[in-house]
């Protein structure tokens, strides 16, 4: 029995993580004066968040933003990802619009325009 519990809370834990990661990545191209940022940039910045994730880890989430969510588009110029946010991605960073897979903000978090 604790076994089962223990392995729902961690894909509770997971589930989270996950929905936490992707509403980041909006936030933070939603900082961004021209709502763009690459991978390195968004690897960075997820890491001072306390999210470090591999390369592969962001691109799996990129792709989901891209085209699970419709919230992004994604671009690959010499090996190096660039990711632009679009307005739906804008209205869920800044909380007007909620997604599944993605967390919503918290009342600190909303960008102001």
């Amino acid at each position: 029995m604790n076994s089962q519990l223990n392995e729902q809370y961690n894909q509770r834990l997971d589930e989270f993580r996950e929905s936490d990661i992707r509403f980041l990545i909006l936030q933070i191209l939603s900082e961004q004066l021209t709502y763009t940022a690459n991978q390195e940039l968004l690897l960075f910045a997820l890491r001072e968040f306390g999210n470090a994730i591999s390369h592969e880890r962001l691109y799996a989430e990129l792709l989901w933003l891209e085209k699970e969510a419709e919230v992004l588009s994604c671009k690959t110029f010499k090996e190096m990802r660039v990711a632009k946010l679009n307005a739906a991605g804008l209205d869920v960073a800044n909380g007007t619009k909620l997604l599944s897979g993605i967390r919503k903000p918290m009342p600190f978090e909303i960008v102001s325009p």
